[in-house]
Order: C-alpha cells, then sequence, then structure tokens
C-alpha cells in the first residue's frame, strides 16, 4: 500500500474535506453542562466518527496498493469501494449523534 500525492487526488481528498466540515462534521454537538448527557462517550464517538471519515476520503483519494509481479494486479476499486462505505457510515453516524443530543436536549 502506498501513498500518492498528485495534485488531482490531493485536491479530491480537501473536497472532501470540505464537503464533510459544511455538512456539519467537525463540528462537535453542542451540549448544555447541566443536560446530564455523558460527554466523554459522545466526545469519543465524535472523534471516531471524524477519523473514519478522514480514512474513507483517504481511501477513495490518496491510496494506491499493486499486489503480484507479472502484471501487477490494483487493488484500488476495492480501497474506493471500502472508502465510500466509511465515509457514508461516518456520516450517519454523526447525523444520528448529532439529532440524538438534539432530541435529549430537548430541541
Amino acid at each position: 500500500m502506498e501513498l500518492t500525492f498528485i495534485p488531482v487526488r490531493v485536491v479530491s481528498f480537501l473536497v472532501l474535506m470540505g464537503l464533510f466540515a459544511l455538512l456539519g462534521g467537525f463540528t462537535f454537538p453542542q451540549i448544555l453542562a447541566d443536560s446530564g448527557l455523558p460527554t466523554s462517550k459522545l466526545s469519543r464517538a465524535w472523534i471516531y466518527c471524524v477519523l473514519m471519515f478522514i480514512g474513507g476520503a483517504a481511501c477513495v483519494t490518496l491510496v494506491d496498493h499493486h499486489i503480484g509481479y507479472f502484471p501487477p494486479s490494483s487493488l484500488r476499486p476495492l480501497y474506493v469501494i471500502v472508502g465510500i462505505v466509511l465515509m457514508a457510515c461516518s456520516y450517519l453516524w454523526i447525523r444520528s449523534l448529532q439529532t440524538s443530543v438534539e432530541i435529549q436536549m430537548g430541541g
């Protein structure tokens, strides 16, 4: 496995990060101090979501993986599929965290 930093892939990675930021993925859910919600568990889940999205975006845009010698086979399509699944799961998880915080806070 190797990371390929050509301009098109780097720009694609940055665009995915920007879209995630625009959709509120990097914004930690606002919790009131007296709400009684477990902030440590919420912050851990939020960090996992962000790391999962970054890893998925890196898989889709930056990773190359060739196996074999005559001729080498590319595992890039598999990495793209896994990266898309990771990004989708991360976004859905972030949304569910934000929604559950809003519901529990009475909003």
